[in-house]
């Protein structure tokens, strides 16, 4: 098991529409993620669908760039209840879990394949983990649709989510492969 405090899973949101100006992007956490990698390198991960909370707006859509004192703290609150229960219907579909089916070395890195169970839909993903640092990291497109996921939509659709966003998930690397990148 990799240690919860150190790794971190991000999902980032765009707004769309006639009245995408009155919405924010934004940076969500996953507060309560679990992932485990083991023999022959196994990934399993799972989250808590009700443990995303607000990081804060993103600064001109840039993932690197996220504004911690907006929105207001009402702002958040009504957006975590709404992704909990409204999106992601966390009382219905409490977990989101992933389970590789194949590792392999890409580069610097592992191209990981796997089955995404999300929203009661199970779909197969490949994503891969670079190395930054003493980190991996693996960032990836998902399409909400494809959970069947209603995106957010507000003021008749003029203000609305776009479907697809984008997870981040980065993790320690055991001691041995960071104390290795640092050689090389």
């Amino acid at each position: 098991m990799v240690d919860g405090p150190r790794i971190a899973c991000a999902v980032f949101v765009f707004r769309e529409g006639a009245f995408s100006a009155m919405g924010h992007d934004l940076e969500l956490r996953v507060t309560d993620f679990d992932l485990e990698i083991g023999e022959g390198s196994a990934v399993n991960a799972s989250c808590r669908t009700d443990s995303l909370r607000v990081v804060g707006v993103l600064r001109q859509g840039n993932t690197d760039a996220v504004d911690e004192s907006q929105p207001s703290a009402g702002d958040r609150q009504g957006i975590e209840r709404d992704v909990a229960r409204v999106i992601l219907e966390a009382e219905k579909y409490p977990r989101a879990t992933f389970r590789s089916t194949k590792v392999e070395p890409a580069g610097d890195g592992y191209r990981v394949t796997g089955l995404l169970d999300l929203h009661g839909a199970v779909r197969e993903v490949t994503v891969t983990a670079q190395r930054r640092g003493d980190r991996a990291v693996a960032r990836f497109t998902l399409d909400q649709t494809d959970y069947r996921i209603k995106p957010y939509r507000a003021f008749l659709g003029a203000l609305r989510v776009k479907p697809e966003v984008v997870v981040e998930v980065s993790a320690p690397l055991p001691p041995t492969q960071a104390a290795g990148e640092a050689r090389s």
